[in-house]
């Protein structure tokens, strides 16, 4: 009797541990609607909201990323900067009240943004603490690449007091 008890009880924990296996890939393929993208780039400047507070792209600036040579370090302003610098590559992104920045790699292409791969950072300096609000649902799209500039598209959010849609064209600095 002992033996039928502990094989009832393994074939019945196999059952359900491969019962539980097949719901969740079911799970999956229902909420993804077969990996289509859960993105979509808006015909406008890049904007949207840094906690609750409306952002418009007006400048920004990259260089290669000081950690990885093999990318690109990027940040976004929501004002030119003209009053206080020379040129957008003399500022330091504390200068602003909110700011994005991201690395990314220097090819072109599409970049779906998650964990442990690629991210954009929202940064509110007005808050204390400085808050980082890191996006990691939605999509990076560098579009094309020049000597001197740099052209994509961005559609990202944390929730609806933190997301941006839209282009930007951007200068290197050296």
């Amino acid at each position: 009797m002992k033996k039928f008890n502990f094989y009832f009880f393994l074939v019945l924990s196999i059952v359900v541990a491969m019962s539980s296996c097949k719901k969740e890939e079911d799970d999956d393929d229902n909420n993804n609607n077969n990996n289509e993208p859960t993105y979509e780039f808006k015909d406008q400047v890049l904007q949207g909201e840094i906690s609750g507070v409306a952002w418009e792209f007006k400048a920004g600036k990259y260089e290669l990323d000081y950690w990885d040579s093999t990318e690109y370090s990027v940040d976004l302003y929501d004002t030119t900067g003209a009053e206080n610098f020379t040129t957008v590559c003399d500022v330091w992104t504390g200068d602003f009240d909110y700011n994005i920045m991201f690395s990314c790699p220097q090819d072109t292409g599409l970049y779906e943004l998650g964990w442990g791969s690629q991210s954009i950072t929202l940064v509110d300096w007005t808050a204390d603490p400085v808050l980082n609000i890191v996006l990691t649902e939605g999509a990076l799209h560098i579009i094309s690449k020049t000597d001197s500039t740099l052209t994509g598209e961005i559609d990202a959010a944390s929730d609806n007091e933190s997301y941006i849609n839209g282009y930007f064209t951007i200068s290197l600095c050296q």
